[in-house]
């Protein structure tokens, strides 16, 4: 499991001693199963059955677990650990966003090819890719889920002449955080003949 930006630690249990009944239930927090390393063995109400660890200090790249420790009358205690739980506090990198073409003609249904170099996130790993295109001022439509594709065919565009249009790219890890680039540099759409040749002798 990843924990992003205000995620919080928890954990949820059951505990049962039809006997002597339970007399104590502790949690600690630790970087390893079992362990303790970043808080100690603290005393909670009896009757919880569960908890978040509210003041836990998470850093980026780090792995966390709760064990809870459960005690009977007769002082007998048995633990139990959660399953480990890492942090990603940062959002992916994405490399430069190519155009095929840095010129078209086209104005009805057309299609925008890009590429992007790279995309990648060392922690939770990159869930998605989605694109748009922008023209000078304004985001063409909604995102289009491109999944982990780094070729991008934007198709069925109506595009305007003399307008210049970039692909915007977004793309989200594990954690739901966000990078967005824009094309290094925008398609122009030309599709009018020179006007003017000079004369041929």
């Amino acid at each position: 499991m990843w924990l992003g930006p205000g995620g919080e630690l928890k954990a949820s249990w059951k505990s049962l001693d039809s006997e002597s009944g339970i007399s104590k239930t502790e949690f600690c927090v630790g970087t390893v199963s079992n362990g303790c390393q970043v808080k100690s063995m603290t005393k909670i109400t009896n009757n919880e059955t569960e908890l978040t660890c509210n003041y836990c200090d998470l850093r980026h790249q780090e792995t966390y677990y709760i064990t809870i420790r459960v005690q009977n009358g007769a002082g007998l205690f048995t633990l139990a650990t959660t399953d480990e739980v890492k942090v990603d506090f940062t959002p992916p990198s994405v490399g430069k966003v190519l155009p095929a073409t840095d010129v078209t003609s086209c104005v009805t249904n057309c299609t925008l090819v890009s590429n992007v170099t790279f995309f990648q996130d060392e922690e939770s790993g990159v869930k998605l890719c989605s694109y748009a295109i922008r023209n000078s001022t304004n985001v063409i439509g909604d995102f289009v889920n491109n999944g982990l594709k780094t070729t991008i065919a934007a198709t069925g565009l109506s595009l305007v002449a003399g307008e210049r249009y970039h692909t915007v790219v977004r793309c989200e890890n594990n954690v739901g955080l966000v990078t967005e680039r824009s094309s290094t540099t925008p398609v122009l759409v030309d599709d009018t003949p020179p006007t003017k040749v000079s004369q041929i002798s």
